[in-house]
């Protein structure tokens, strides 16, 4: 028991050690430390090494200079992406954890400084003066809504006897290691159900394009077309020449109207892999011909006769024999036109 709390003593102290970040930028360069604990380790800039004087000095082997590549010998092949609706559950996931990170992150310490100089410009470090500001303003909103930030020192200044511009910068970032841990396994375990669950959205998929690929139905539905284009072709609109005598030749034209349906369904036992069941499944196609007029050839004349339903009443029936009562009266005043007119001779 005494070991159980003296491991769960070790655990809560290790997760209440902050871990943190000080970063300092100045006249002298950038400074920037790791910080454990109590502990402050310097990143940059590193502290110089000593020099060491080799006892034997190494011979440095020559080595063979590489034969330059022809050009548009090997061309590299660009990798081909995953898909975008795989992608953008993880982009959701990564917004989330920045959002959690910068909830538990805790910044003691924020200084920032900008002092224009104006000595050569005075009218455009007043204008980059107020640009500072506005753009100190837009960044600090954010940071502020969303971290814990203790003491906050942000300024402009302008010195018009200056005529350089200095910056001066420190910052400190705090994160607990239990935070750290706890969002590592949180946003960790996240992810890996999130892995698991495409994996499996993509083998299903890949287990129905299999099954597309060798079901029975599209293979009945493909059989049924071809039947169907068996039937009709070009010759069922319009149809052979029909040859009656040596000037007259009638081309049958005609409507087509098809339809066809089909469908199926796999039963699937209650215990069985689906990929077994049975299928059972029909199609069927009618097709109509109806004809609808003949085309007549007569030496160089064309004339279509269209084949209408029968008049029902004396108005159809005065309506369809006119254009044939307009021809035959066109053609009687032709006739009577050609004998009024008295044939010229001319003697010699």
């Amino acid at each position: 028991m005494k070991a159980l709390l003296i491991v769960l003593a070790v655990l809560v102290l290790l997760a209440l050690i902050p871990l943190g970040a000080h970063v300092r930028y100045d006249s002298e360069g950038a400074f920037v430390w790791l910080t454990v604990g109590p502990i402050r380790i310097r990143l940059l800039p590193k502290k110089p090494k000593k020099a060491k004087k080799d006892k034997k000095e190494k011979k440095k082997k020559e080595k063979k200079p590489k034969e330059p590549e022809e050009p548009g010998e090997k061309k590299e092949k660009q990798p081909l992406g995953g898909l975008i609706r795989d992608f953008m559950p993880f982009v959701r996931l990564g917004i989330d954890l920045l959002g959690c990170f910068f909830r538990k992150l805790r910044i003691p310490i924020l200084t920032l400084h900008v002092g224009f100089g104006g000595a050569d410009d005075p009218a455009g470090a007043a204008v980059n003066y107020g640009r500072a500001w506005s753009a100190i303003g837009a960044i600090m909103q954010p940071i502020r809504a969303r971290a814990r930030i203790g003491k906050e020192n942000v300024s402009c200044s302008c010195d018009f006897t200056r005529g350089d511009m200095r910056v001066f910068a420190e910052t400190k970032a705090v994160f607990l290691l239990g935070d750290l841990v706890a969002m590592a396994v949180r946003y960790g375990l996240r992810a890996l159900r999130l892995y698991l669950r495409m994996k499996k959205q993509r083998k299903i998929s890949q287990e129905k394009a299999v099954q597309s690929m060798n079901h029975p139905l599209p293979d009945l539905m493909g059989e049924t077309m071809n039947k169907i284009r068996d039937m009709v072709g070009a010759n069922a609109i319009v149809g052979d020449p029909i040859n009656l005598g040596t000037n007259l030749t009638i081309i049958p034209i005609s409507k087509v109207s098809f339809g066809f349906a089909g469908g199926g369904s796999d039963f699937v036992p209650k215990s069985g892999n689906a990929s077994d069941a049975p299928f059972g499944g029909g199609s069927g196609a009618g097709v109509n011909i109806t004809p609808i007029a003949f085309l007549v050839c007569k030496d160089d004349n064309v004339r279509l006769m269209p084949i209408a339903v029968p008049a029902s009443n004396t108005v159809d029936r005065i309506l369809d024999q006119a254009p044939e009562l307009l021809d035959r009266i066109g053609g009687i005043l032709d006739d009577r036109r050609k004998a009024k007119t008295p044939e010229l001779t001319v003697e010699e």
